[in-house]
């Protein structure tokens, strides 16, 4: 457990500086833009399988194309994960360091 004097201070996210909230805006972006693309992939699989044979198409020996779309989105997702966590641990430290400024300030006000 941490002493008092450890404890980071608490700040208001209403009194956070710009930076913080540049943080925010920055992260909330590419949340948005990576959800919308896996839904996006997700949601092709079933309706390239209705709508006709296309996945049904040898591509590569005897793997058809189902088996390398499949692949595909296992590939993509090891990656969107990967980015996933070295930019969250970017706006962990952008975060607190933002905050460890806040702190600061209204310490020596």
């Amino acid at each position: 457990m941490l002493s008092a004097s450890q404890q980071a201070p608490q700040v208001h996210l209403s009194e956070t500086p710009g930076d913080v909230t540049e943080v925010l805006r920055k992260k909330n972006r590419y949340l948005l833009v990576t959800s919308v693309l896996i839904f996006v992939i997700v949601t092709a699989m079933p309706l390239l399988a209705g709508l006709g044979e296309v996945l049904d198409r040898p591509a590569f020996g005897a793997m058809n194309w189902a088996y390398v779309y499949g692949l595909g989105q296992i590939a993509l997702f090891l990656a969107v994960t990967h980015v996933h966590v070295r930019l969250s641990h970017r706006w962990q430290e952008g975060a607190r360091g933002a905050l460890r400024d806040a702190a600061m300030t209204e310490e020596r006000s």
